[in-house]
């Protein structure tokens, strides 16, 4: 059996330092110092409430820690995916240096690093300004393209529905009861689907 080189051999991947993080009187993480190399399996063995969850979450950027820092030093999936939405110059930023959009794009780059034949959406755009929505919706497209995906998008914003939309599946009393293209959906006079929407508004 082939011996595993000694970890100061090989090239770090993340590197934590200094990693703190607390809920309020709770202190989770003390002073977190971790190193992970190029093709090591590491394990984090611990008991529950440990912060083992809390510190990966921290990594992928899910949770902020409230000093400290997670550097990611070399890795291509991560890297391929961030440059996929445009944010490769983010790699070293906490969640809490980033916007609303920049987070909604990080959201999808982790997600394509699984290389995931479906996407699901929930509210892409919800508290995004005018310009920001518009490049979401043009991120969109351009996963859908690029990576050949399939995708459900749950979204109240119409903009979003007509711009990124193939199909349009109007939920209404329980029931897909119309389904489309944008226009078949809203070119009707139906009463229930006109209170949600004048079609003719953005026309």
């Amino acid at each position: 059996m082939e011996k595993k080189k000694a970890t100061s051999d090989l090239e770090k991947v993340i590197e934590i330092k200094g990693l703190y993080k607390s809920f309020g009187n709770y202190h989770v993480l003390k002073g977190v110092d971790l190193d992970l190399y190029n093709r090591e399996n590491l394990v984090v063995l611990g008991k529950s409430g440990t912060g083992k969850s809390v510190l990966i979450k921290i990594v992928v950027g899910l949770l902020t820690p409230d000093s400290g820092e997670v550097k990611v030093l070399k890795n291509s999936a991560v890297e391929e995916m961030l440059d996929a939405v445009g944010l490769l110059s983010t790699i070293n930023q906490m969640p809490s240096e980033l916007s609303g959009g920049q987070r909604k794009r990080i959201g999808i780059a982790r997600t394509l690093i699984l290389r995931p034949e479906i996407m699901l959406y929930d509210e892409p755009t919800a508290g995004l300004d005018p310009i920001t929505c518009l490049e979401i919706n043009s991120l969109i497209n351009e996963v859908q393209e690029r990576f050949n995906t399939s995708s459900i998008i749950i979204t109240h914003d119409l903009t979003c529905a007509k711009a990124v939309g193939n199909r349009v599946a109007m939920l209404l009393d329980g029931k897909f009861e119309r389904q489309g293209t944008f226009e078949e959906v809203f070119n009707t006079n139906d009463e229930r689907v006109k209170p949600f929407y004048d079609y003719n508004f953005i026309q």
